[in-house]
């Protein structure tokens, strides 16, 4: 799998190169309890939350667009982790999701 290149908008594809990335990265991604409150209305699918390098983060995925859709994925990061990032950035490849959660 090429990490680099944007997720593939056929869902079966899509679901199957997460399944294979979040088995891949496994022993980083450590369930949690925490619970992030409220509904986020932008995402398609909650993913699941993880306690990440010392964060919890919720992951999202999220389908932007009818005449050129995009697939991304949406990180929240968990105030209650002592987190100082408040943004929830979007990311549209894996590269740049295990950037974003310091994996790389």
């Amino acid at each position: 799998m090429d990490t680099t290149a944007p997720f593939p908008l056929d869902w079966h594809a899509w679901r199957a190169e997460w399944d294979a990335w979040r088995q891949a990265h496994a022993d980083r991604l450590k369930s949690t309890v925490y619970k992030f409150h409220g509904r986020n209305f932008m995402t398609d699918e909650v993913l699941g939350v993880w306690h990440v390098n010392g964060r919890n983060v919720e992951l999202s995925a999220v389908y932007f667009g009818v005449k050129d859709p995009v697939r991304y994925i949406g990180i929240t990061f968990g105030t209650a982790a002592g987190c100082d990032r408040p943004e929830a950035p979007l990311v549209a490849s894996f590269a740049e999701l295990e950037h974003e959660l310091g994996l790389d």
